[in-house]
């Protein structure tokens, strides 16, 4: 749908631009907001570098989605709305100190509790990114902790690792590989079940022999997928 957001007066103080959504035939649409804007994203299916079925609105100094006709999606409850790098329609969103994560629905998939939370970069030829995962952080009182919630939303470790790193070159539509460190030390899982245990100075995946090299007390082994050591 042709929408064009005409950003003018910037306020320096406040960093933002008064806006106006007009459409093909230069009418304004969408009115009533503070302000709208669209959403920009990176490596979309169809070349557009934006969210292109939602736009974001400010009101009363808070954020929501509407749709392309201006209809709320959501309240206006958010201080952040961003798009997720690689995920379509999978948006970051802030409340206060805390990110989670929404679609373009509205619907919540990730909790709005996490301090910080990344994607894993997991592509695939054939669902390319849409597989891709979130490792999650909280900060305590011990310093940062990290965790796994997989693209479903689904929790796949909690926040009690110092250290998560999926393996991506493993292209395996059914099961997860990350190597997690727990109080210095590296342990290897496959989605939930531990199948190294967190007793090794490092563990690192070597794709050409599809085996994974361990270390400890300064010596090198090797493990298949499965955790048995075969060196």
């Amino acid at each position: 749908k042709p929408l064009f957001v005409c950003m003018s007066n910037y306020n320096t103080e406040t960093k933002e631009y008064e806006t106006k959504v007009l459409n093909d035939k230069k009418e304004q649409v969408i009115t009533g907001y503070q302000t709208v804007q669209a959403i920009p994203t990176q490596t979309t299916s169809d070349g557009v570098p934006f969210e292109n079925t939602v736009l974001k609105y400010k009101k009363d100094g808070k954020f929501g989605l509407i749709d392309l006709e201006g209809k709320e999606i959501t309240d206006p409850i958010y201080d952040e709305i961003s798009a997720v790098t690689y995920k379509e329609g999978m948006l970051f969103v802030k409340q206060g100190e805390k990110v989670g994560v929404i679609n373009i629905n509205g619907v919540e998939v990730i909790k709005t509790e996490y301090d910080s939370i990344n994607v894993d970069n997991y592509y695939d030829v054939n669902t390319r990114y849409e597989r891709t995962g979130f490792i999650t952080c909280k900060i305590g009182e011990n310093g940062y902790r990290y965790g796994y919630i997989n693209y479903k939303g689904d929790v796949v470790l909690d926040t009690e690792y110092t250290e998560i790193e999926r393996v991506t070159s493993i292209e395996d539509e059914k099961d997860i590989y990350l190597i997690a460190f727990k109080d210095g030390q590296a342990g290897l899982l496959k989605n939930k079940k531990i199948i190294l245990n967190h007793e090794y100075e490092d563990i690192m995946y070597y794709s050409n022999n599809d085996v994974f090299i361990v270390q400890r007390n300064a010596k090198q082994g090797v493990a298949d997928r499965e955790g048995n050591i075969k060196i």
